[in-house]
């Protein structure tokens, strides 16, 4: 299939598709399908989503083909949902990307360091009080956003951000010492 369909063939085909037309929905669908392929393909830095956001964009094509206007283009409405679908996977992939603890920022590396085996896990957070430890264990282990957590330690999201920069500051620091401690 070229992929190549005026935009009045399209609007046709969305309008006779809303009409009940099995045989134009396919063909929007096919064209659909291809169009999506072929800009995903080209947006997105992990091509290993490529599948996953196309179907997305079928499937908001799908869910909202009651709210086309046969007064617009079916180009546009149907490039409108694909922009949506890519900004929500950019933000899912943002966050998830935030969540993670950034180990390359730490000055230690476990693997090129040699160690006797007896550096416990737990090491680490001694010293660490209380007040920031809990923002580290909200945000960290239990998931919540900076923003829920502040909200249930009852302080400003920036106190609790400080607090974070200051916990992984001391978890740097005995990972250093506890490392030269070892050598």
């Amino acid at each position: 299939m070229s992929g190549e369909f005026s935009r009045a063939e399209l609007t046709r085909l969305l309008i006779a598709s809303q009409a009940g037309d099995q045989d134009s929905y396919g063909q929007f669908l096919n064209w659909c399908l291809f169009k999506a392929g072929e800009i995903v393909g080209y947006k997105l830095f992990n091509q290993n989503d490529k599948d996953d956001v196309v179907q997305e964009v079928l499937m908001g094509v799908h869910k909202n083909l009651h709210t086309f206007d046969p007064g617009r283009d079916a180009k546009s409405w149907f490039l409108g949902i694909l922009h949506k679908k890519l900004v929500d996977y950019y933000r899912r992939v943002t966050r998830t990307n935030e969540a993670e603890i950034k180990t390359e920022d730490l000055d230690v590396t476990f693997a090129s360091t040699p160690t006797n085996g007896k550096l416990e896990a737990l090491e680490v957070f001694e010293g660490i009080p209380d007040n920031l430890l809990q923002p580290l264990i909200l945000t960290k282990i239990h998931g919540h956003s900076t923003k829920e957590a502040s909200e249930i330690l009852g302080i400003k999201e920036n106190a609790l951000r400080t607090r974070l920069s200051r916990s992984f500051k001391m978890i740097k620091d005995n990972l250093e010492k506890s490392m030269s401690d070892e050598l």
